[in-house]
């Protein structure tokens, strides 16, 4: 690294150095992760670019004593490479403790809003007289067109950099989801849908929406993704509810057993647990980043209750369970 940039305006805000510096056999080195740097400085400065290095590992924003100018050539280099993060930053959790903060938080709104969704409440406990069949199969139709669109929202998140560990997770995980459509599919094969029908069909907005969201946090925002997977595998499941509804309607078990295949898969695949798994190879988040995601989470779990009501309002209220797109 060589301070070669010409000076320009530094940000007002206070920064704080990201990495450790050292000096080793009279060169000034700089450490982050498992790289290192040399920093380069004309030698009448180097007591000073030593001072400034020390007022920003501690972020302390008063360089009054030291050059102007050297100082915001300084802050410039230094972040324009990234060494320089706003203080407020360097505050915050460890991945584990921060997942954990969000997930109380998910829950509290999950208990506002989905858990009170009309459709849980009614598979949960309302008779099997109160269920619409096409309800039921509504749902699995639904759920069909979310796991056929799952690359989607999955395949961006592959590659998370930052972590050969959380990509040895994801792809684990990838290749056990891969083919779930295919399970759902077999039960509506067993209702008379074919392959070539359910094609032919278009999925509810609120479920375009809640995968086109999935999609762009994969992309734009991996990490905020991870937190949702453990919701949306049912991480404080121990038994499906949505099971226990068809055995309630006596449904016939050519509809019901490719579904327990799939709920099987994720139940004993731990998949609830994943995001857990994955944020104890997250060392830091940083208290802006929390805040964030519980922003996000705010509008995720919005998009989720919307999906199930959707399924409930529209299902239980129609004749045709196809939405077919040749006959718009």
């Amino acid at each position: 690294m060589s301070l070669s940039t010409p000076p320009g305006d530094a940000s007002s805000t206070p920064k704080k150095l990201e990495g450790h510096y050292y000096v080793d056999d009279g060169e000034l080195i700089l450490k982050r992760d498992n790289q290192q740097f040399v920093v380069s400085a004309d030698p009448a400065y180097k007591d000073q670019v030593t001072a400034w290095l020390a007022r920003m590992a501690e972020g302390n924003a008063d360089l009054s004593d030291l050059d102007p100018d050297l100082a915001r050539q300084l802050s410039v280099v230094f972040e324009e490479h990234g060494f320089l993060a706003d203080a407020s930053d360097c505050q915050g959790l460890s991945g584990r403790d921060a997942l954990l903060d969000l997930e109380d938080y998910t829950n509290e709104l999950l208990y506002r809003t989905l858990y009170r969704n009309v459709f849980w409440k009614k598979i949960q406990s309302a008779p099997a007289e109160h269920i619409s069949n096409n309800v039921i199969y509504g749902f699995v139709i639904e759920n069909y067109h979310f796991l056929y669109r799952e690359s989607w929202f999955d395949s961006p998140a592959l590659c998370y950099a930052p972590s050969k560990q959380v990509q040895l997770l994801m792809n684990e995980f990838y290749g056990e989801e891969y083919g779930h459509d295919e399970l759902l599919l077999k039960s509506l094969n067993s209702i008379g849908i074919s392959r070539a029908e359910i094609q032919d069909t278009i999925p509810l907005r609120e479920t375009l929406a809640l995968c086109n969201s999935l999609a762009y946090w994969a992309s734009y925002d991996p990490l905020f993704f991870f937190t949702t997977l453990g919701v949306l595998e049912g991480k404080d499941v121990s038994e499906d509810s949505f099971l226990a509804a068809c055995d309630r309607l006596g449904l016939p078990a050519s509809f019901v057993q490719p579904l327990r295949t799939h709920s099987d898969i994720n139940l004993k695949g731990g998949h609830g647990c994943l995001s857990r798994e994955i944020f104890k190879h997250v060392p830091f988040i940083s208290s802006g980043d929390l805040q964030r995601m519980k922003c996000q989470t705010a509008l995720f779990v919005q998009l989720y209750d919307a999906f199930y009501a959707a399924v409930w309002n529209h299902y239980s209220s129609v004749r045709s369970l196809l939405r077919r797109v040749s006959e718009v």
